[in-house]
Formats: C-alpha cells, structure tokens, sequence
C-alpha cells in the first residue's frame, strides 16, 4: 500500500472518529516493524498502563516484512486477550466508539480492535 494511501485511510478514519474535534478522541502516530501506523482511543476509556505497554511492544517489533497479514500480526504480536482483525470501517468506528482501541498498519487491510477499556471498581 502507498504511502498516501495510508495517509488517506488514516485521515478518514480521523473525520469519522472526530480527532482534533472531539478532546476526547486520540490519534497517534507511531512506527511498528518500520511501518507507519496509527493508534486510535478514547481518552478515560482504557486502561493507561495497557495502552503503555501495548504502544512499547508494538514499537519495538523489528521487521513486518514476514507477516503477510493482520490475522498473522495478531497471533505473533498483539497480547491484549480480547483483539480482533477488522476490514469493515463502520465496525471499526464503532469499535472504537464502544471503547475500544483501534490500531492501523501501512500494508495491511483494515486494523486492529484490541478491548484495553478500565473498568470501574
């Protein structure tokens, strides 16, 4: 996938979860396997040391080029226990609406939903 091509889904799903509108939506950049991607949730929703730990793992993933997909990401990469591959954009938004966090890679279809909510004691 082209570089612009992820600049375009990534600003996409940007307007349609409200980033930059809504203070308690968040985007954020990062790089995982050399990969540009980008982290969506909502502020107050997860679990901060998860998000923490999950953003540590991902950044120190050393090559993407072996795995060919998100099923595959998921099984070698991601420990949140309840995470999913997601193709659908609207599944995807209401993922993330319903409080979970949203993950999308540069070369893969779609992103990944990955329940990291807080709940209250």
């Amino acid at each position: 996938m082209a570089e612009k091509d992820f600049a375009e889904r990534t600003a996409a799903l940007d307007a349609l979860l409200g980033v930059g509108r809504c203070f308690d939506m968040t985007g954020r950049d990062l790089t995982v396997g050399g990969c540009a991607a980008r982290l969506w949730v909502v502020n107050g929703y997860a679990e901060d040391m998860l998000i923490e730990r999950m953003i540590g793992r991902l950044m120190a993933i050393g090559d993407l080029k072996k795995i060919p997909d998100l099923e595959a990401f998921l099984t070698a990469y991601v420990t949140v226990p309840d995470a999913a591959a997601e193709t659908d954009v609207h599944s995807m938004v209401v993922g993330v609406f319903a409080g979970k966090t949203l993950l999308v890679i540069d070369g893969y279809d779609g992103g990944v939903l990955m329940d990291a909510k807080e709940y209250p004691t």
